[in-house]
């Protein structure tokens, strides 16, 4: 079945609260041939977007929305069991989320993906103000910062994190990145913020974070995330 029908007929079930109907998109996307990874980034993924945009269009209620956000994170959570595990390279992931079901969903996808790739993931769900978040990373001392922001109203609290992680130094090396929502909707947003890294999912923002520690690919990373972004506006 080509991706884009696939993809419709999820929603469809997903819309429709059809459990029995969502879980076979998820089967025939296996015995079609899809890796876990494939099926969450090809399939669940684009069925993400596509609710997203009916819901800000008013093209769904927002239980409607809701509901079918959670069937897939629940559809999320069987793929998880299937993806190829690397060895752990010993980086902490702290992983915020906007306020939005969209976003933790984003959020959950990100963390299950970089936690198959080595990492281990610490998954907070969506933003506390920027006092407790300050105080939680100063605490665990990750690695690398992760904010998948949803709204506007999520910016502020980000950039007051940010401002004091850097004026501080409370966290020496810690790698501020963002993805998808506002900062996909606002090219250049998170650059202008300071961040690291940025991306428009968490497929590409995972890909990205696995050059954590190259001065050289980092730099690289953000350079193409730029450019993609200049060509998109």
């Amino acid at each position: 079945m080509p991706q884009a029908l696939a993809v419709e007929h999820l929603v469809t079930a997903l819309i429709s609260g059809d459990r029995a109907s969502a879980r076979d998109c998820l089967r025939d996307a296996i015995n079609n041939g899809y890796s876990a990874e494939a099926t969450a980034e090809r399939l669940i993924w684009p069925a993400a977007l596509t609710l997203d945009a009916l819901w800000r269009k008013d093209q769904i209620e927002r239980s409607g929305y809701q509901g079918a956000v959670l069937m897939l994170s629940q559809l999320v959570q069987r793929l998880e069991c299937g993806y190829a595990r690397a060895p752990q390279h010993g980086k902490v992931f702290v992983v915020v989320s906007g306020t939005e079901a969209g976003e933790t969903l984003a959020g959950e996808i990100f963390s299950g993906l970089a936690e198959a790739a080595g990492a281990e993931v610490i998954f907070l769900g969506p933003c506390p103000d920027a006092d407790d978040l300050f105080t939680a990373l100063s605490r665990r001392a990750p690695d690398v910062f992760v904010a998948f922001a949803s709204s506007a109203t999520d910016a502020p609290k980000l950039r007051s994190l940010l401002n004091r992680v850097r004026t501080t130094g409370a966290i020496p090396g810690l790698t501020m990145a963002f993805g998808s929502g506002v900062f996909s909707r606002a090219p250049g947003l998170a650059e202008e913020m300071g961040a690291d890294l940025w991306a428009d999912d968490p497929f590409e923002l995972v890909r990205a974070l696995g050059n954590v520690g190259n001065r050289d690919a980092t730099h690289s990373q953000r350079a193409a995330c730029r450019q993609r972004r200049r060509n998109a506006a």
